[in-house]
């Protein structure tokens, strides 16, 4: 091992050092300590090495949250191979072509999973993480804990490959964003500056590891001597479980779930113990809604998050500070405030040039914490990464408050009649509606504006709602070029997203491409 070496894998060993016979993680009730963490970690990295897997080798994972995707992630970057962590829920078709695109060399399979991948995963060399279902398997993750927990002796350049995570694409097949340990290690320093995790934070894991955020959360964590609380999957009677008996204090959650824990609840409880508390993705549909969460945490302080897979993921964030009608006014409306530490950015117009404060323009990042490349896509990391930049596709401004707010995906913009309407302003006045449960808004080719502006909607259940009371609520609180021209009432089977929730607009666009040709 080199004196200079900076390997993820290497970061349990360390904090094993610091942290000892501590708790670490809590799984279902059950403990393990760092010191436990690094010997399971070193064994399996043994048996990896016994089994053929050499450095640059790719280890695909398909698993949930729990101890021994943890276990994993140190182990497999430990000796230089690189961890691919598969989407669960991904159709099989995308998993074959992502066991197949990534030339895995062996695949961790959670016992949950094992029949469907079986059926994609061909002749690949397999690993059964076991789960009490009885599936037989040839190697089992439970015969690897029996090699050797010495830590193995593999030199790393913090340049190597390390992470290998497919984007759940909107528009194409999936792309292999490749992060070095070098990205990890620069994401890392962010955490502990801009999300403020120490030794004493308590985090609830609910996201999943298969995404970037969960991988970061638990690196950041572990890094630091903080206590991980692992859920399977969102549970959030589980989630209220921990949050009352070991008095978690850190929350990780888009909105979806803090708007289903008031539901759950009737909004008539609180949680003393959580004082940090982050959001991400979409904004909360009103500022009201904010507000009902802020009240279930009444020591909580709140942050905004904005970041990338690309980005490893860092970007801007919001935060922390007390929920007030101020603040919440300023959440919905999409401020994420100012760059993380090792972060730059800058807002350009379509032809590279910065924009002045407060007009719109692309966001773009550079920095060390973003990806090497899209895994064998030469010509898309060129289109991505040029000029010293990464491209993000996203649109931003910059406020007078001297604030970065999000606007839109730039893919999203609709230009209707000379004028940009961004479709995420139209969402987000749609959703604040009582009777909406969820909502689409996209631009539909038309003979006279180039693009409408049209809205799916999505009533919640029980409730009823028209064309022209969605048409009426927008002219009260959108500019006339804003408000839809057309609102189409359906149900949430018509909506079609990815297995990470975001609507799948190019299909919706596909659909309704004809909706105004007979006007022609």
């Amino acid at each position: 091992m080199k004196v200079n070496q900076m390997s993820v894998g290497d970061i349990i060993g360390r904090s094993a050092k610091l942290f000892g016979d501590e708790v670490a993680v809590v799984f279902q009730e059950k403990g393990v300590t760092y010191n436990e963490l690094y010997e399971n970690s070193n064994r399996i990295a043994n048996s990896l090495i016994e089994m053929g897997i050499e450095k640059g080798d790719v280890v695909s994972v398909i698993s949930l949250n729990s101890p021994e995707y943890i276990e994993l992630l140190f182990a497999v970057t430990k000796i230089g191979a690189v961890m691919n962590l598969i989407n669960v829920m991904l159709s099989p078709q995308d998993i074959a072509y992502i066991i197949g695109h990534a030339d895995a060399k062996i695949i961790f399979v959670e016992e949950f999973f094992a029949d469907a991948v079986d059926k994609v995963a061909g002749s690949k060399q397999r690993v059964l993480i076991e789960r009490g279902l009885g599936k037989d398997a040839k190697t089992k993750y439970s015969d690897l804990l029996n090699a050797s927990a010495e830590e193995p002796d593999v030199d790393i350049h913090p340049d190597d490959p390390c992470t290998l995570i497919y984007t759940s694409g909107t528009e194409a097949l999936p792309k292999g964003v490749i992060a070095s340990h070098r990205n990890w290690y620069a994401t890392l320093m962010s955490g502990f500056y801009d999300l403020e995790v120490t030794k004493d934070s308590r985090t609830l894991l609910t996201i999943p590891m298969f995404h970037v955020a969960g991988s970061y959360l638990v690196l950041c964590g572990l890094m630091g001597g903080a206590k991980l609380f692992v859920q399977q999957r969102a549970d959030l009677v589980e989630a209220m479980e921990y949050l009352e008996k070991y008095d978690v204090n850190y929350l990780v959650w888009p909105p979806t779930l803090y708007m289903a824990l008031i539901q759950m609840t009737k909004g008539e409880r609180t949680f003393e113990s959580v004082d940090k508390l982050i959001t991400f993705g979409n904004p909360f549909p009103s500022y009201q809604a904010l507000l009902m969460s802020a009240k279930m945490f009444p020591n909580g302080k709140w942050m905004n998050y904005y970041g990338q897979t690309e980005s490893n993921p860092l970007g801007l964030s919001y935060g922390f500070v007390e929920m007030n009608e101020e603040e919440a006014e300023r959440f919905v409306k999409n401020c994420l405030g100012k760059p993380h530490l090792n972060v730059e950015v800058k807002i350009v117009d379509d032809e590279g040039r910065e924009v002045a404060e407060g007009e719109v323009g692309e966001l773009l990042m550079r920095g060390p914490s973003v990806m090497m490349e899209y895994y064998k896509n030469p010509e898309k990391t060129a289109e991505t990464l040029r000029n010293g930049w990464l491209h993000t596709g996203d649109l931003f401004r910059v406020g007078e408050d001297g604030l970065y707010y999000f606007v839109d995906r730039k893919k999203d913009m609709i230009k209707s009649g000379g004028e940009n309407v961004p479709s995420l302003e139209v969402e987000t006045a749609i959703a604040m509606h009582p009777k909406v449960g969820a909502c689409a808004v996209i631009g539909v080719p038309h003979p006279y504006w180039a693009e409408a502006v049209v809205a799916v909607v999505v009533p919640k259940p029980g409730e009823e709602v028209g064309e022209e009371e969605i048409i009426g609520w927008c002219k009260e609180r959108l500019a006339r070029f804003k408000v839809p021209k057309k609102v189409i009432v359906t149900g949430y089977e018509n909506i079609p997203i990815t297995p990470s929730g975001k609507i799948m607009k190019r299909q919706l666009k596909e659909k309704f491409k004809d909706l105004f040709a007979e006007k022609a």
